[in-house]
């Protein structure tokens, strides 16, 4: 895919700017030139990005009993909680909000996982840790350990 669009991108811009140089019989127009050579300069980065030259950051989500880490997107950070910080978590079906005690919130977007399956499994996954953790879910104080023992 990206050695396509490489070629796309390098046969397009590499016209224009030719023919701004050297076949236009008309006034040169540099706004062309510029726009023309950044177009042929990007096919560069497709293409190093096709074999591996530039690596991508990678798509990750992990949970461990200490912190949750995620990076959901190529160009977002990555994000790490950790559950002795989080407050409240608020979940919806498209989104996992952290509320924590210095009163940030942060935003797991459950659109940005491709698969509807992974994106209710990380969510559930999430309140289960949740609750485990006696955090508030969805304004919904866990039992305490006492009442759920004795009873």
């Amino acid at each position: 895919m990206l050695f396509g669009l490489a070629l796309f991108l390098g046969l397009g811009g590499g016209y224009a700017v030719l023919r701004e140089l050297f076949f236009s019989a008309a006034v040169f127009r540099p706004g062309w030139a510029v726009v023309g050579s950044a177009v042929f300069l990007s096919a560069f980065l497709c293409l190093a990005l096709g074999v591996e030259l530039v690596r991508g950051r990678e798509i990750f989500f992990s949970m461990t009993p200490d912190r949750i880490s995620y990076r959901l997107a190529l160009l977002n950070g990555a994000y790490e909680i950790a559950w002795h910080e989080v407050l409240a978590v608020e979940i919806t079906a498209y989104r996992v909000r952290f509320i924590l005690h210095a009163g940030r919130k942060v935003t797991l977007r459950l659109g940005h996982i491709q698969d509807a399956q992974v994106a209710l499994h990380v969510a559930r996954s999430i309140q289960l840790a949740a609750l485990e953790k006696k955090i508030v879910v969805n304004g919904v104080v866990p039992a305490s350990a006492e009442l759920v023992t004795s009873g």
